[in-house]
């Protein structure tokens, strides 16, 4: 079964390794015929070249009213502008030509060089196949003999046996002749009445009492004193002593450092009555505030922010984040309370998680492109950890998805490797990852941490 699934995997990447190998054959062939025209119009560079300096050598004695030293005696001298003229557009033209030929052979040369990374892109799916292989291979394999089922009558819910029926009437018989027996018994036993106690009954009597108010005493009677006395006795108001001029210079450089600076803001603070209805309306439910952004996961990427005046909601990303068969049941059991309060009500439209609508790549997907490649990072890991045998750390890549699933860019957001070698190899690599065409997919950028750590 293993070798099966070996050679169809092995038939389908050598059908598409023949297929990019003829692919790079033929753009060989059409760069060896624009090579070829491109030696021709080499010979013919020189013999242009030669022209231009001859125009310019003109251009200048035209410049210095000189044309005579050279056009003397002849009669084309009033035609030499025009004859400049045309010689400089049969090189403009030539040089347009070998431009257009120059760049056919950098975009062929560019193709080639694809086809080459695809061909190493297959190549090392042909060594991860095998290694596949070779991990069934390694696989304990159970064989044993496979004994025959027995035969055994099925019961029906519906269907009666004699022996099923014989112990139901038996065990409700026994029941029933429990049941008359304790009713019998029960008949016969007599509980004595139970004594009441007598309440004694109190008369109504209807009591009035006065209260008796204490006897106020009569406030002395003031004697008045002669008008000149009382001025005489009146107190004289103590004047403070003056303060130096040092002490008060002091005292203000003290108030406007430290505490004491604060004491005006401290002192509005403290008129300020607090309102004694301060969430008292409050409410808590399990329906999301209305008018508030809901709260969601983000990837690797990037990655959006929270609108201005809201809380952010409550995050669950915490919970859990393994996939498998029963994540969606326990997440679907997890649910929150929220505190809704009228202490502020923040009115705020909805907004979506991402940045832009329709569907979106998720976290799962770019997992499986990077476990899919996963062999081919560690296979560069491990030979730059043969030279250097402590080499372990993090590196995070910034990546940026294109709406066909190609890598447009990628960078490093961080590493702690000490290996610049081995960090442009990964980012070389995860360039030419491929993560699947999708439908209404835009651009996404992702943040995406890869740890490397020896024997993993």
């Amino acid at each position: 079964m293993s070798s099966f699934l070996l050679e169809k995997d092995l038939a389908l990447f050598h059908e598409q390794i023949k297929h990019v190998r003829r692919k790079r054959d033929e753009l060989k062939g059409e760069l060896r015929l624009l090579e070829a025209e491109i030696e021709k119009a080499s010979a013919e560079q020189q013999r242009f070249d030669a022209v231009r300096a001859v125009c310019d050598a003109l251009d200048t004695l035209a410049e210095r009213n000189s044309n005579e030293l050279f056009w003397e005696g002849a009669e084309e001298v009033r035609q030499a502008a025009g004859l400049v003229e045309r010689a400089r557009d049969r090189i403009a033209r030539f040089e347009k030509e070998m431009n257009g030929l120059l760049g056919k052979q950098a975009s062929l040369t560019e193709q080639i060089s694809r086809c080459l990374d695809e061909i190493l892109i297959l190549e090392d799916e042909v060594r991860d196949a095998y290694d596949r292989e070779a991990l069934r291979e390694e696989e304990f394999v159970v064989e044993r003999d496979i004994s025959p089922v027995p035969d055994r009558t099925v019961d029906m819910p519906w269907s009666r046996e004699a022996e099923s029926e014989r112990r139901f009437r038996k065990a409700l018989l026994s029941a029933l002749l429990a049941a008359f027996i304790l009713g019998a018994l029960i008949t016969l036993l007599k509980v004595p009445a139970p004594v009441r106690q007598v309440v004694a009954v109190i008369p109504e009597r209807l009591v009035s009492m006065l209260r008796r108010e204490p006897h106020r005493p009569e406030p002395p009677k003031e004697e008045k004193k002669p008008e000149n006395e009382q001025q005489e006795k009146a107190p004289k108001e103590d004047r403070p002593d003056p303060i130096p001029l040092e002490t008060q210079a002091a005292r203000k450089k003290a108030e406007s450092t430290g505490v004491l600076a604060y004491k005006k803001s401290f002192q509005t603070m403290m008129d300020d009555a607090p309102d004694t209805k301060l969430g008292a309306q409050a409410r808590l439910s399990n329906q999301p505030a209305a008018g508030q952004a809901r709260a969601g996961r983000s990837l690797v990427a990037l990655p959006s922010g929270s609108g201005a005046g809201s809380s952010g909601g409550i995050s669950n990303s915490g919970i859990s984040r393994t996939i498998d068969s029963d994540s969606g049941k326990r997440i679907a059991a997890v649910s929150f309370t929220r505190v809704e309060s009228k202490v502020a009500e923040l009115k705020e439209e909805a907004r979506p998680v991402s940045s832009g609508s329709g569907p979106a790549r998720t976290d799962e997907e770019i997992q499986i492109v990077f476990d899919k490649y996963k062999a081919t990072l560690y296979r560069m890991y491990n030979t730059e950890l043969r030279r250097n045998p402590t080499l372990r750390g993090r590196i995070v890549l910034r990546i940026t998805i294109e709406t066909g699933g190609e890598v447009s860019a990628c960078t490093v957001q961080s590493n702690d490797l000490r290996s610049s070698e081995l960090v442009d190899q990964i980012v070389a690599r995860v360039r030419k990852f491929h993560f699947g065409p999708k439908e209404n997919v835009s651009r996404i950028t992702i943040l995406y941490p890869i740890d490397f750590l020896p024997g993993g």
